[in-house]
This record gives structure tokens, C-alpha cells and sequence, in this order.
């Protein structure tokens, strides 16, 4: 439960496995479109929050909201694919930058999961390393839409969509997720993934 008010506003990061319509949870339960609907509607009609911004890790997370997120209800949705793709992961094996295990370099194999999902990492790491006092909402999202995308190539990426009140792009990102960071640290770039769906098969 978010303890939030009429003042507040809310960033929720969510990942998990998806199909379409329907978020897969911790619980073994699932998560249907119109569930998360009523849920917002109904934070929002019993002045829960000021405005909410959803990011979600999941395949096909863009049927959480098409169709069916009103732009009047002060909430931007943004997903890590469309409604009929899967999202990918990031981090592989025999990938580089390969992670370690241990102190030393890494073996070829890294740890043998991929250690992210690539929407995940692209947003974290685009906060991490930029100035979220100054960039924008929008800037985040064409900038994680392009790393996510493979360069818009789509062949190891997503289309990465956003849904709902669009004017609240235009809202610093540090509003959301912590005006702490001021960009002064650098980080890695990395634009290739592998489906979700390939990546737990195992």
C-alpha cells in the first residue's frame, strides 16, 4: 500500500514476467489490465496522489495500458514493450561488459544469467549518471526508447511506449526518482539485450 496524498507524486517501478494484459506477481498471483486500472482510478478518485508515473519491466507491458489509460487521470505509463513483444535482457553471458563473479577478471561465462532486463537498466543507468534536476521526463524516455530499441533496429530490443497524461513529460525526471544526483558520475552503455523469454528458458 502507498501511504501517498493529494500532494504527493509517485514513481512506481515494476518488473516481472508479463503476457498480454495480465503482470505476472511474487505471489503466484496475476495482475490484469483492468485491476491495475481500478486501482489507480480509485487512488486517484480518493485523492491518493498528485500525479503517479508507472515504469514497466515486463513482455508485452504495453497491454497494461493501451487503450485504456485516460489522459485526464494525471498518470504517465511507460513500458519496456509493446503489446505483442517480449522485452529483453541485458548483462549476458559472453557479452561484454561481462560481469565477475568474483575479484579478476571474468570468465567466459560471467555468472550464466543475464543480470537485467534492458529497459530496467537503461532508465537506472541513464538516473545514475545524469543530472535529474535538469532532465526531463521526456529526455529520459527517447533516451531509454533508443538504447532499448537497439539503436531502432529491434533486433535485440523493444519499443519502448508511454501512455496516459503526456504533458507531465515535460516534468524533471528528479521529480520522480530523486532530485539527489547531478550527473556527475559515469556509467556504461550498453545497447544489446536477449529476449526474457530466451534468457530464463533455462
Amino acid at each position: 500500500v502507498i501511504n501517498s496524498g493529494p500532494n504527493d507524486r509517485v514513481f512506481v517501478f515494476y518488473s516481472d514476467h508479463g503476457a498480454p494484459g495480465v503482470l505476472g506477481m511474487p505471489s503466484d498471483e496475476f495482475l490484469y489490465a483492468d485491476q491495475l486500472h481500478k486501482a489507480i482510478k480509485h487512488k486517484r478518485q480518493n485523492n491518493g496522489f498528485k500525479e503517479m508515473v508507472l515504469y514497466i519491466e515486463a513482455c508485452e507491458s504495453g497491454s497494461m495500458f493501451d487503450g485504456l489509460l485516460e489522459r485526464y487521470v494525471s498518470v504517465l505509463g511507460v513500458t519496456a514493450s509493446n503489446q505483442y513483444e517480449s522485452s529483453w535482457g541485458t548483462y549476458c553471458p559472453r557479452w561484454p561488459p561481462q560481469p565477475s563473479p568474483s575479484p579478476g577478471p571474468a570468465p567466459d561465462m560471467g555468472m550464466g544469467t543475464c543480470l537485467g532486463d534492458l529497459f530496467s537498466v537503461a532508465w537506472m543507468e541513464n538516473a545514475d549518471t545524469s543530472d535529474l534536476t535538469a532532465e526531463t521526463l521526456h529526455t529520459q524516455f527517447q533516451l531509454v526508447r533508443d538504447r532499448t530499441s537497439d539503436n531502432y533496429t529491434y533486433h535485440m530490443g523493444s519499443h519502448v511506449m508511454h501512455f496516459g497524461q503526456m504533458s507531465m513529460e515535460n516534468e524533471k525526471a528528479g521529480d520522480y526518482e530523486g532530485a539527489g544526483n547531478d550527473g556527475s558520475r559515469g556509467g556504461p552503455t550498453l545497447h544489446s539485450g536477449t529476449t526474457a523469454t530466451d534468457a530464463d528458458a533455462d
